[in-house]
Formats: structure tokens, C-alpha cells, sequence
């Protein structure tokens, strides 16, 4: 299956893998393309608050819990954090 074609099944994108999942340790930029209609960036994290996961999210997808579903029981994530647009370019996340 080709890589976009997977990224638009699911409405998301996972960017980059954070030293609490990687095996290196450290923070891991994924190589993977962010198609146009991916503008929602998103951030999942466990119950202690450490980041896990960030990417982007196709904003008129219908499912918004999507990523939250497909990694939280696996890396243990129970929270969704989306990036507020309106805030502009530092904008805050908000918890979902």
C-alpha cells in the first residue's frame, strides 16, 4: 500500500516519535508526506503527560479520535491534544 494513499485511509499523520516511544532515545522526525488537507496538528500523550506522539490530522475528517484510537492502547496515550489555529503560530494545545 502506497504511504499516501494509507495517510488519507486514516485522516492522520504521525510526524515525529518522541524519546518515550523511540528506540534511540532521543525524539525521531518520521520521513512521511503531510498531504494539503492535513492542517490540524495533534500531540498524544499517556496519563503522566509525557508526550508521545506528534503529527497532523485531515480537519474534515469524521473521525477526531482517530489517532487516539489507533495508538492509545498500544503506547498507552489517553490523551488527544490538538494545536489552536487561532492562537496563531505558538498557539496552545488544547486537550480534546
Amino acid at each position: 500500500m502506497e504511504k499516501q494513499e494509507h495517510n488519507k485511509r486514516l485522516g492522520f499523520v504521525i510526524t515525529k516519535n518522541t524519546k518515550h516511544v523511540s528506540d534511540s532515545g532521543v525524539d525521531e522526525v518520521r520521513d512521511v508526506s503531510i498531504p494539503k488537507a492535513f492542517d490540524r496538528e495533534f500531540r498524544l500523550a499517556d496519563d503522566d503527560g509525557n508526550i508521545y506522539f506528534y503529527g497532523f490530522q485531515d480537519v474534515n475528517f469524521f473521525e477526531e479520535f482517530n489517532p487516539l484510537d489507533f495508538y492509545g492502547n498500544a503506547y498507552g496515550c489517553v490523551d488527544l491534544h490538538y494545536k489552536d489555529n487561532e492562537a496563531g503560530v505558538n498557539g496552545k494545545w488544547r486537550c480534546l
